[in-house]
C-alpha cells in the first residue's frame, strides 16, 4: 500500500512537474510572440509615421503650390479689372473731351471779356466773368479729379460706399455721352443705402451697366435709362433701359467672358463678366431680366450696411 502510495505521489508529482515545464515554455512562446508582435507594431508605426510625414510634406507642397495659384489668379483678375477700367475710360473718352472743350471755350470767351471791361475800367463786369472762369475752372477740377481716382488701380480694401455718392460719380462721367446721344438719365434714390466693398469698382460696375444701358437706346426713339437705387434686406441699384430688351439666348450667354452683342470694334464683351467677377467678390448678386418699361434691366444687390431716408433726383 505504501509502495502503491509513493507511487501516485511520484506520479503527481512528475505530472506537476511537466505542467510546470509546459507552462514555462507556454509563457515563453508568448513573451516570444509579444516580443515579436511588439516590434512588428514599432516597424509598422515607423512605417506609417514615414508615410504621414511624406503625405504631409506632399500636402504642404500641394499647399504652396495652391496659394502661388491663388495669388496669380488674383493678380490675373485685377490686372483685368484695371485693363476693363481702362478700356471703359478709352470708350468714354470722346464724351470727357467735350465735357471739357465746353468749361475751355467758355474760358476763353470770358477771359477775353474781362479784358476789355478792364480796358473800359468796368471792374464789375471784369469780376463777374473772373468769377465765371473760376467756376468752370472748378468743374474741370472735378471732373479730372474723378477721372484720376477712377483711373488709379485700386487696392481692393473693403470700406463703406455709399451707393448714391457712386451713381452721382457715375452720372459725372457719362454726363456728355448722354448728351451726344440725346438720351435721359434718370436717377432715383428711394433709399440710399451704404455697402461694404471698394468704392472705385463699384463705380466701375455702375459706369459699365448705365454705359451698356445707353449704347441698347441710342437706336431707339425713346432714348430713357433709369437708375433707381433702393434698400430692404439688401441694397439694390436697377438700371432699366428703354432699348429692345434681352432675347432668351443673349441672356444665357451675357455674362460670359468675350460674348458681346455690340458691332466688331465696339467692344471685347468683357464688361459684364468683370463687373459681375466684382459683385461676386463683394457677396452680391447681378441678375438681368425684363424693365417694366419693355427695355431690359439690370439689378446689382449688394449686402447692405447701413440706410439712410429717401430722396429722388433727375439729371
Amino acid at each position: 500500500a505504501i509502495a502503491g502510495l509513493l507511487t501516485a505521489v511520484a506520479g503527481l508529482i512528475a505530472f506537476a512537474v511537466d505542467q510546470r515545464r509546459r507552462h514555462a515554455r507556454v509563457a515563453a512562446a508568448a513573451r516570444q510572440a509579444l516580443v515579436e508582435a511588439s516590434a512588428q507594431l514599432e516597424a509598422r508605426i515607423a512605417e506609417r509615421t514615414d508615410e504621414l510625414t511624406r503625405a504631409n510634406a506632399d500636402l504642404q507642397e500641394r499647399y504652396r503650390d495652391v496659394r502661388q495659384a491663388q495669388r496669380l489668379l488674383r493678380d490675373t483678375q485685377a490686372e483685368l479689372i484695371q485693363a476693363g477700367k481702362l478700356g471703359m475710360l478709352g470708350q468714354m473718352a470722346a464724351g470727357v473731351t467735350h465735357e471739357l472743350n465746353q468749361p475751355l471755350t467758355a474760358m476763353q470767351v470770358f477771359a477775353d471779356n474781362a479784358a476789355a471791361f478792364l480796358a473800359r475800367g468796368d471792374t464789375a463786369a471784369a469780376g463777374e466773368n473772373l468769377q465765371h472762369i473760376a467756376d468752370a475752372t472748378a468743374r474741370m477740377g472735378a471732373l479730372v479729379a474723378q477721372l484720376k481716382t477712377f483711373a488709379r488701380k485700386s487696392d481692393g480694401a473693403p470700406g463703406p460706399v455709399e451707393l448714391a455718392r457712386a451713381v452721382a460719380n457715375a452720372e459725372r462721367l457719362l454726363r456728355a455721352d448722354f448728351e451726344q446721344a440725346g438720351a435721359t438719365l434718370e436717377i432715383v434714390i428711394e433709399q440710399p443705402a451704404v455697402v461694404l466693398g471698394d468704392a472705385i469698382r463699384v463705380e466701375q460696375v455702375l459706369i459699365n451697366l448705365v454705359r451698356n444701358a445707353l449704347d441698347a437706346v441710342r437706336p431707339c426713339a425713346t432714348r430713357r435709362v433709369r437708375v433707381t437705387v433702393g434698400a430692404g434686406d439688401e441694397a439694390t441699384v436697377r438700371i432699366a433701359d428703354t432699348g429692345p430688351g434681352l432675347s432668351a439666348e443673349v441672356r444665357a450667354h451675357l455674362f460670359e467672358p468675350f460674348f458681346t452683342t455690340k458691332p466688331s470694334g465696339a467692344g471685347l464683351g468683357l464688361g459684364l463678366a468683370i463687373s459681375s467677377s466684382i459683385v461676386q467678390a463683394m457677396a452680391g448678386t447681378l441678375t438681368a431680366g425684363d424693365a417694366p418699361c419693355g427695355g431690359a434691366e439690370f439689378v446689382l444687390a449688394l449686402p447692405l450696411q447701413a440706410a439712410v431716408p429717401a430722396q429722388e433726383t433727375t439729371t
